[in-house]
């Protein structure tokens, strides 16, 4: 039955949030999008915003993303490629278990 299938991924995937800054231009979120779903990772929910960098004028972009890591993931082994990711796109971010 798909249902309990949708039901069983959900109860055994792992809350995290992720929080990103960067330079804002185009695909930023497609590529967050991508690399997520070739992990097997759910986006639960995302916002994001631009704004101006206050003492430089520049186009910022920034996203709060929570998403569900599949229990059986190696936490450690993400996060480091997550992080790599990033530096390659220099983008600022932050991937977090969600508190509360």
């Amino acid at each position: 039955n798909r249902t309990s299938l949708l039901i069983s991924d959900i109860q055994s995937s792992l809350p995290y949030t992720v929080e990103v800054i960067a330079a804002d231009r185009p695909g930023i979120l497609y590529q967050l999008a991508e690399f997520f779903s070739r992990r097997g990772i759910t986006v639960e929910a995302l916002t994001s915003s631009r704004y101006r960098a206050a003492q430089t004028g520049a186009e910022m972009f920034s996203a709060q993303i929570s998403i569900g890591i599949p229990a059986s993931a190696h936490i450690s082994s993400l996060r480091e490629d997550f992080l790599e990711f990033c530096d390659t796109l220099n983008l600022d971010a932050i991937l977090e278990p969600l508190k509360g």
